[in-house]
């Protein structure tokens, strides 16, 4: 299955939705406005939102298109605790992520904010 991670209303998301659509293909759209709660159900990892729900071992694709992929933060009423937690929620988004990233994707969410003083030196360097 193809997970699309895009913004509401994108043009070309649609476009190519369509295409997906009619050749058959089985996919899933995020909109940017979902947050996800992350899940375990016999020991497979499952993200679900207001919208979507699925099993990221069946995505297969992945299509970063823009927006992105966000999860719900859990908060505790001990500080110590909630910093602690928020350091393995981390590491499990980041998991998440990297696990998407790592199938047939294009684009990547953990690149699609570059530093455009660097990107416009390195074309001066290539002329």
């Amino acid at each position: 299955m193809i997970l699309i991670v895009t913004k509401n209303q994108e043009t070309t998301t649609n476009e190519v939705i369509n295409w997906l659509s009619e050749m058959g293909k089985k996919f899933i759209r995020v909109h940017e406005d979902e947050i996800f709660e992350i899940k375990v159900y016999k020991k497979r990892i499952f993200l679900e939102s207001h919208r979507t729900q699925f099993f990221l071992d069946e995505i297969t694709s992945f299509w970063y298109r823009r927006g992105r992929l966000r999860f719900k933060h859990l908060h505790y009423n001990n500080p110590s605790v909630d910093i602690h937690m928020n350091e393995h929620q981390h590491w499990l988004q980041d998991y998440i992520i990297k696990t998407l990233e790592s199938k047939k994707n294009i684009n990547k969410q953990s690149n699609s904010s570059v530093n455009k003083l660097l990107v416009l030196e390195q074309a001066k360097k290539l002329g």
